[in-house]
């Protein structure tokens, strides 16, 4: 809504779908995406006490549970599709965070990271 510039109403109308159901339509996503081409997923991560300790006053989802608290760490699940709204949130927390499970997340994390590196390693100024 902090983006309209110009509203302009029109005259169609709409026929709201009464059995259209928000709550669990949207139950299992991050954000704004919820299509079927996204599978849920459990997700296992940790991260520094730190971190954790804001994630356990934060959640990143209604279905986020802490699993255990050991060595500094704390590890979580949490059941939702992985989706670019998630990654993205993810990614914010990459100073602290590892992917325990699914491996599919974890190698889509290292392959962002790793096209990333090279992409500004490239603009790097020359050594002198």
């Amino acid at each position: 809504m902090d983006r309209i510039k110009q509203l302009t109403l029109l005259p169609e109308t709409f026929s709201k779908n009464e059995a259209f159901a928000p709550v669990q339509k949207f139950k299992d996503s991050f954000g704004i995406y919820s299509s079927e081409e996204y599978p849920i997923e459990e997700v296992v991560f940790d991260c520094d006490m730190e971190d954790g300790n804001y994630l356990k006053s934060r959640p990143l989802h209604p279905s986020q549970q802490l699993l255990k608290e050991e060595n500094g760490r704390m590890v979580f699940s949490l059941r939702v599709r992985i989706t670019p709204d998630f990654l993205m949130e993810i990614m914010s927390r990459s100073w602290s965070l590892h992917i325990v499970q699914p491996a599919s997340l974890r190698q889509r994390l290292c392959d962002i990271y790793r096209e990333a590196l090279q992409r500004n390693e490239s603009s790097l100024p020359e050594a002198t």
